[in-house]
């Protein structure tokens, strides 16, 4: 619920397939300019969805993402970028303190990231994916806010938006390696999950269940991202009962989201936006 007292200060949205233009394997609300589609769609697209959330598409900033933990400060001077402008190249998270800027990042199954500090006035929105996720793209997000306004990770308010779920990520051992280097367990978070950790199947170490299980019959591994991006920013020091989770996920819901996992690059994406209103 913390995001939702906050609907005075700001705007945040993550959309879905419905209320666009565009037709076929995009339809109809297709927000990925990396599949296919035509620009004019595309375009007009983002205008449908902008405007109807209030926001000026004009006014919106879009970053050329790459799976990176690389996170950049925005203001006026980017307002247009990805939308009508080139658009930063190797960065997956933004930062500003400026109102009526909108921050807006692509997905496709990659959890959305939003962060709100109502002490200082100032949002961050990330794109995170597996890589991202073990990288600590949510801690980077706070350290670069903590640098550019003085943000107090304790005062932060986070939401974790709709991703692809544990059931349906289903991956090889070096993810879980790297999940396996993830800082985090040495932390007093991890501690939440001690009591749900057992032993992962090619490893010594043991894992939550909540982060991680195995399927025999596949060998394959199935890891949550969005309960790991939760656990980073608890390490992190922003409190648990200022984190929502939207805990819906991309592949299983066909009516309402495009997934790269189920559908490859036949298909439209979503967008994830975060704005503090003026």
């Amino acid at each position: 619920m913390g995001f939702e007292r906050f609907s005075d200060k700001i705007i945040y949205d993550y959309s879905t397939k419905h209320g666009g233009v565009s037709t076929g394997v995009y339809a109809t609300m297709n927000l990925s300019f990396s599949t296919g589609d035509e620009l004019a769609n595309i375009k007009e697209n983002f205008r449908r969805w902008c405007t109807g959330q209030g926001v000026d598409p004009a006014r919106t900033v879009m970053v050329g993402q790459t799976h990176t933990t690389n996170v950049i400060y925005v203001d006026e001077s980017h307002c247009g970028e990805g939308l009508e402008r080139d658009r930063i190249q190797d960065v997956d998270g933004m930062i500003t303190d400026r109102k009526g800027i909108a921050l807006i990042t692509s997905h496709a199954d990659c959890v959305p990231l939003y962060f709100y500090d109502p002490v200082h006035e100032a949002i961050g929105l990330a794109h995170a994916g597996w890589r991202g996720t073990v990288g600590g793209m949510a801690a980077v997000m706070l350290e670069k806010m903590d640098e550019a306004f003085g943000t107090d990770p304790a005062d932060v308010y986070t939401r974790i938006g709709p991703c692809i779920s544990q059931q349906y990520f289903e991956c090889d051992r070096d993810v879980v390696d790297a999940v396996m280097q993830m800082p985090v367990w040495e932390s007093d978070a991890a501690g939440l999950y001690a009591g749900d950790a057992k032993p992962v199947p090619g490893y010594a170490q043991c894992l939550p269940e909540e982060i991680c299980t195995f399927d025999a019959e596949k060998q394959k591994y199935h890891v949550s991202l969005s309960r790991l991006d939760r656990l980073v920013m608890l390490a992190a020091g922003v409190p648990d009962d200022h984190i929502d989770m939207a805990d819906t996920c991309t592949f299983a819901h066909d009516e309402l989201y495009f997934s790269h996992r189920r559908q490859g690059m036949t298909r439209g994406g979503q967008a994830a936006l975060l704005m503090m209103k003026e």
